[in-house]
């Protein structure tokens, strides 16, 4: 499997965790020293336990699964090290549909890939 698809399959992976709201599925997919950034204040988030507060905050703003779809996806992979960029429509299937733009990079040489926001 080549690196670009190997971050194909990382970040559909990814996403089907998030649109499940499998919290512990969703957070296996982070380093743990991430910086994640949000649409919604405060905007930024250090290291899991904020990340993960953050996402079961987002969670339980739908009554059932999230719908995520992706657009404008980028990846540029040169060795062991990778850059995704995509851009997230969220359906209205909660109060408002909105959009979040994702980025994530992480070196593979450490056992697989996981995103560092």
């Amino acid at each position: 499997m080549s690196g670009e698809s190997e971050i194909r399959e990382f970040l559909e992976s990814r996403t089907r965790a998030h649109e499940s709201k499998d919290i512990d599925a969703a957070m296996s997919f982070y380093a743990e020293d991430l910086v994640y950034y949000d649409a919604v204040a405060p905007l930024r988030f250090s290291g899991t336990e904020e990340v993960r507060a953050n996402f079961l905050r987002w969670f339980d703003g739908y009554d059932g699964p999230i719908e995520l779809e992706t657009h404008e996806l980028t990846i540029a992979v040169d060795g062991d090290v990778a850059f995704a960029n995509m851009l997230h429509l969220i359906p209205a299937s909660t109060k408002a549909a909105s959009n979040c733009r994702s980025g994530c990079a992480k070196p593979s040489a450490f056992g697989g890939w996981t995103a560092d926001g």
